[in-house]
C-alpha cells in the first residue's frame, strides 16, 4: 500500500468542473510512486501537456490518497500539482480502499503563494457530485 493519485480531467462549465477522464501520476511517470509518496518530476508534466494537447480537454483538479485521514501535509501545500489559483486538490483516506463517498472526502482550493483554503471531509458531500448526468 502506497499513495496514489490522478489528474482529473474535463472541462469547466459555468463554474462547474466536470470529470471526463483520468490520467494516473504513475501513468504519465512511471517510477514516481515507487518512494511511498508522490514524487512526480518535469517528465510528467510533459506527458500531461501531451495528453491535454491531444484529448483538448483540461486539468480540472487532482487527487491522491493518504494512508490514514483525508487532509493536506504540509508537503501538499507547499507543493502543488498545478500552482494556478482556483487549482482543485482531493485527499481520499485509507488508499481509497473499499467504497469511497463525496463524504470521506477533503477537497482544498489553491489561493496562490502557498494558499489553500480547505473543505473538510464531510462538508465535501454539499459540493461533489458522483455518477452520470443524464
Amino acid at each position: 500500500m502506497r499513495e496514489s493519485g490522478a489528474f482529473l480531467l474535463g472541462r469547466e462549465i459555468g463554474g462547474k468542473r466536470e470529470v471526463l477522464k483520468y490520467a494516473l501520476y504513475d501513468d504519465l511517470e512511471p517510477g514516481c510512486l515507487d518512494s511511498g509518496y508522490v514524487s512526480f518530476s518535469s517528465a510528467g508534466y510533459r506527458e500531461l501537456w501531451k495528453l491535454l494537447k491531444e484529448t483538448g480537454l483540461e486539468v480540472v483538479a487532482d487527487v491522491h490518497t493518504h494512508p490514514a485521514e483525508a487532509f493536506f501535509s504540509g508537503t501538499d501545500r507547499t507543493n502543488p500539482m498545478m500552482p494556478t489559483a482556483g487549482h482543485l486538490a482531493f485527499v481520499i483516506a485509507d488508499y481509497a480502499q473499499g467504497t469511497v463517498r463525496p463524504n470521506d472526502v477533503a477537497f482544498y482550493r489553491y489561493l496562490g503563494n502557498h494558499e489553500w483554503r480547505e473543505d473538510k471531509p464531510g462538508s465535501s458531500a454539499k459540493k461533489l457530485y458522483v455518477g452520470l448526468w443524464s
